[in-house]
């Protein structure tokens, strides 16, 4: 059932069902607020979760869904201001901050992954910059109960393929395990100056 408060000039609703979260919403009129309320119920009668779309209104851009995340993270684990974290999140929120998160297509990350890869960005720091928009969009969209497709998720197999992402490639992994063999066969009384290592 839901619950009506106006505050000023605007009505405050919220839908409340047992097993369900509480959905909140605030509206300029009280039937406005109805018409969610009773939208929001229907779904959930059906036993649906309510689209994103009724639960944010038109359009939930990027750069606000950034803005939560940071607000999020403010409580728990802040994102310092010297961080790698905070320079993705301003990389995300200038290239993609127009667009809105709750349509959001393969289309639109490979455009920011071509656009990175033109300011010189490789495959893995394109990688980690499109992991970090997946997480802040699971984070932010789990605690605000959208249930939105993981778009990131469906997203990587065709960057991928384009080349756009990718990880930190085998000459590195190679390099590593060499220096690795030539530092353990030189360890005093190491068993690998009699045994080679494969």
């Amino acid at each position: 059932m839901a619950a009506f408060l106006q505050i000023k000039d605007r009505w405050r609703v919220q839908v409340r069902r047992k097993g369900h979260p509480s959905y909140n919403g605030t509206f300029a009129t009280k039937a406005e607020a109805e018409r969610w309320a009773r939208s929001v119920e229907a779904q959930l009668d059906a036993g649906k979760r309510p689209e994103a779309r009724n639960l944010i209104g038109n359009a939930y851009r990027v750069r606000d869904v950034i803005s939560d995340y940071r607000r999020l993270r403010a409580n728990s684990r802040p994102v310092a201001d010297d961080s790698n974290e905070h320079y993705q999140l301003k990389r995300l929120a200038a290239h993609m901050g127009e667009k809105d998160s709750l349509t959001l297509a393969t289309e639109d990350l490979i455009e920011f992954c071509r656009e990175r890869a033109e300011d010189g960005a490789g495959p893995y720091t394109i990688n980690m910059d499109i992991g970090k928009l997946g997480t802040v969009l699971r984070l932010v969209f789990g605690v605000k109960h959208l249930a939105i497709p993981d778009i990131v998720a469906q997203s990587r197999p065709a960057l991928n393929h384009l080349g756009l992402i990718g990880g930190e490639g085998g000459a590195s992994a190679v390099r590593t395990m060499m220096s690795f063999q030539a530092f353990w066969r030189g360890w005093p009384g190491s068993v690998a100056r009699s045994m080679p290592m494969r």
